[in-house]
């Protein structure tokens, strides 16, 4: 942790040089690295930081220039100046004079999309769990496209350590809050809902079943579509395994109780052949629970009522060319 006068000196000293140098790479991969260390092991560090120097945009400036001037081979320079920027902007977002620094914001969202696999992925992660802090950021990056092009190939990849994927779904778990959000948990391309439950499969670290059932129960909570999907992958049976852990964090434990109790509640529901009849009827058969063979296995005779009077109903809409039949 920086202190004192002194700490103050340091951390004005490293914008002085950097703001003088432009070709010493070495040098300014250096101070970048010195000062994403200071941020990234001691988040109240950002603070001290912000405060020490009177005009916190002259350093957001600073490395909004890093980032222009850098060169495709200086990864390390990205890397350092994105998470340094990210923190910088949270802290500064959030209070009196945000609009100062909306601009710098989506400069950098719009920089952190565009990145190709020669940055590495990890740090777009870390930038974003720094910057989700901010609704602003949140909302901006589901509009550039940035959940279907970063984030769910963290997940859907399984590329990144466990460090890298806790980050990645507490991003997804800051998403959900926004109910204007839903869709993308919806997408079946995207794969979210899937691949979050393959992670809370495997997972052996308590935060990330934390994160991950959080992030599930809020989904269950405002997503009929997502509730099918967790029932399509079996949640329920990983719910079940996980309950039979030797479970210390609280919150794991009543986020267990809490989406087993829709998990049931929503088999029941989602299964049931009244689901079936009802979406026969209103001529929208939805890919789902009540399109699988143990549903037919279990329902088939059902279909023998009233002389067979609903295969007749599933045959005419077989007709039909609207796809979503």
């Amino acid at each position: 942790m920086l202190a004192g006068s002194d700490g103050r000196e340091i951390v004005r000293a490293l914008f002085e040089i950097i703001d003088k140098i432009n070709d010493d790479n070495m040098l300014t991969t250096s101070i970048l690295c010195t000062l994403d260390g200071l941020v990234f092991d001691e988040l109240s560090n950002v603070e001290l930081l912000v405060k020490t120097l009177k005009h916190p945009k002259k350093p957001v400036d600073i490395i909004t220039t890093c980032l222009r001037l850098i060169q495709d081979d200086d990864v390390k320079i990205v890397e350092g100046a994105c998470l340094v920027l990210a923190s910088f902007l949270a802290k500064v977002l959030i209070g009196p004079a945000q609009a100062d620094y909306l601009d710098p914001l989506e400069r950098l969202l719009n920089f952190l999309v565009g990145l190709d696999n020669s940055i590495n992925r990890d740090a777009v992660v870390y930038c974003l769990l720094n910057l989700f802090k901010v609704e602003r950021a949140r909302e901006s990056w589901v509009k550039k496209g940035g959940v279907r092009d970063i984030l769910a190939p963290v997940l859907r990849d399984r590329s990144g350590s466990p460090q890298v994927i806790y980050a990645t779904i507490c991003c997804l778990w800051q998403i959900s809050f926004d109910r204007s959000n839903m869709w993308l948990f919806e997408k079946q391309d995207l794969e979210l809902v899937k691949n979050v439950i393959n992670e809370l499969r495997k997972a052996e670290k308590e935060k990330i079943l934390r994160v991950s059932l959080a992030l599930l129960k809020n989904l269950c909570e405002e997503s009929n579509a997502t509730v099918e999907i967790m029932v399509e992958n079996k949640l329920l049976r990983e719910i079940d395994a996980i309950a039979k852990r030797v479970i210390k964090d609280e919150d794991v434990k009543a986020y267990i109780e809490q989406v087993a109790t829709i998990m049931e509640q929503s088999i029941k529901i989602l299964s049931s052949y009244e689901k079936y009849i009802s979406e026969l009827q209103n001529g929208n058969l939805v890919p789902g629970v009540t399109h699988t063979e143990a549903f037919w296995k279990e329902n088939v005779r059902h279909f023998e009522e009233n002389r067979f009077e609903n295969i007749a109903k599933i045959a005419a809409l077989l007709q039909s060319t609207d796809e979503t039949c």
